[in-house]
């Protein structure tokens, strides 16, 4: 393979390979009739940091996290979206620079830039967003709770619920209905009866009058 060929691949890899892992995450979610998928599935693009494989981009599905343990907060993130980055920029000025400077030199300068622009994005743009996530201290101080449903949980289908954070901040998190109820319509106000720390889910049950609404 010459350095044309390999720089291509590059920059065809670097949009191409995001994109897949979407797509399939998104897919596999219908697939599996709503069952819990912990990103940052959340696709998993990041040993550091979670995300949804839905967007909802205004909302964390995974919230029991201990935000001091995220290793994003004191060092560069390294996930999908920086080395997608850096392997688009390294074909581009690889491919720039191929032909006018000797190819050990073309692929030294063109590397270094891919790097940097990888540098750039996890430090002044994914770091950042990290440190603003409005995750709760924890999700287990969400029982007892009211919340309102977002997307219709059923028996059979794992849907969300809005809620304060320990934080202050509206988050949204995955739920289920008790045990007896069939399916909770979107905009239901609920109670947040237990949760289940290790999957990250809520069991909520409907408000039934006025009172419990107050």
């Amino acid at each position: 393979m010459d350095l044309h060929t390999l720089f291509n691949c590059f920059i065809v890899g670097g949009f191409v390979v995001p994109v897949l892992n979407m797509v399939t995450g998104v897919i596999g979610g219908a697939l599996g009739g709503g069952t819990d998928l912990d990103a940052d599935a959340d696709f998993d693009i990041d040993p550091d940091m979670d995300i949804d494989p839905v967007p909802d981009m205004d909302a964390d599905l995974a919230t029991d996290v201990d935000p001091a343990a995220d290793a994003g907060y004191g060092k560069l993130p390294v996930n999908l979206m920086t080395l997608s980055l850096t392997a688009v920029v390294f074909g581009a000025v690889g491919r720039l620079l191929l032909g006018k400077l000797p190819a050990p030199w073309a692929v030294i300068l063109a590397l270094q830039a891919g790097v940097f622009a990888g540098f750039l994005l996890g430090w002044f743009v994914i770091r950042p967003l990290k440190r603003n996530r409005p995750y709760a201290t924890n999700i287990r101080a969400l029982r007892g709770q009211r919340a309102t449903v977002q997307l219709e949980a059923r028996s059979d289908f794992t849907g969300t619920i809005r809620a304060l954070s320990t934080t202050g901040s509206l988050v949204t998190y995955d739920a289920r209905p008790v045990e007896g109820v069939e399916k909770i319509p979107v905009g239901t106000e609920v109670s947040i009866v237990d949760v289940d720390a290790g999957k990250g889910l809520c069991l909520v049950r409907p408000l039934e009058n006025r009172e419990e609404q107050k």
